[in-house]
């Protein structure tokens, strides 16, 4: 599948860096649905301005900003009508992060979203990301990670009302996560977790912002980037993944990752 025009994804890996993942995105055009990662990520916008959707509100960030989400946030990032989005962003493993923060400062809270409008936290990830690849771009990640921490004018995105945490709402994420390449009928969820069809998608959108369905897909799409860092053939891919095909794949792929399967693979 093409990209759309007047976009352009780039997703770059360095070997010396396992537990990292950086994209550098050029984005005009179809808008992105809400979607997660299963990693900590930090987006840097470089021009533009991006509207963020997350915790039932909306917030926005302009040039120079960086945009902090924990793991499993429902979120979308996409440009103001009309206008272009230009951003770097990196995704980091979640343990190795978890691992070092008790050595990091701890003025910004790892469980919350957040807005950073500060120009030397900008600078110190650009400065990390122009960089080389190679084992001298480690002190250069953990500089911009320890300015990322203190928080210097950072705006917490939070939302209306707390969600309860609803047991049966985190049963069925745990039965989806523990089974992604499988279509769960819903029905079956549902009596899994001791509460009816009709009653379980309200209450895991309470709890997770988002349905069972886009749920699962999330998850689908999650273990297709790990086939596909794997370099597995896309077809394949498709199949071990769960999708009905591979036209499945691209598009559900495409909402959710922001770029076709063949951009994320690099070929």
């Amino acid at each position: 599948m093409p990209t759309r025009p007047g976009s352009r994804n780039d997703f770059l890996r360095d070997p010396s860096l396992p537990f990292l993942e950086s994209r550098e995105s050029s984005i005009n055009g179809r808008p992105f649905g809400l979607h997660a990662h299963d990693t900590y990520s930090v987006s840097v916008v470089e021009g533009g301005s991006t509207f963020l959707q997350c915790r039932d509100a909306m917030w926005l960030a302009g040039p120079g900003s960086a945009v902090f989400l924990p793991p499993g946030e429902p979120h979308a990032c996409n440009p103001q009508p009309g206008g272009p989005l230009r951003y770097h962003k990196h995704y980091i493993d979640r343990a190795w992060l978890e691992d070092r923060l008790p050595g990091l400062p701890r003025a910004l809270d790892h469980r919350q979203p957040a807005i950073l409008d500060d120009p030397a936290l900008a600078r110190a990830f650009a400065r990390f990301h122009r960089s080389p690849p190679g084992e001298h771009r480690l002190p250069l990640l953990l500089l911009a990670l320890e300015r990322l921490f203190a928080g210097h004018h950072a705006t917490p995105v939070q939302g209306g009302k707390p969600r309860a945490q609803r047991r049966a709402a985190l049963q069925a994420a745990r039965i989806l996560a523990s089974r992604p390449a499988e279509r769960i009928p819903l029905a079956q969820l549902a009596t899994s977790c001791g509460v009816s069809p009709c009653h379980l998608p309200r209450i895991f959108r309470e709890t997770h912002a988002t349905t069972p369905h886009a749920y699962a897909n999330q998850l689908r799409v999650d273990l297709a980037k790990q086939l596909l860092s794997q370099g597995k053939p896309i077809a394949e891919v498709a199949a071990e993944a769960g999708f009905a095909d591979q036209s499945h794949l691209n598009r559900v792929f495409r909402r959710y990752a922001g770029a076709t399967p063949r951009e994320y693979q690099g070929r």
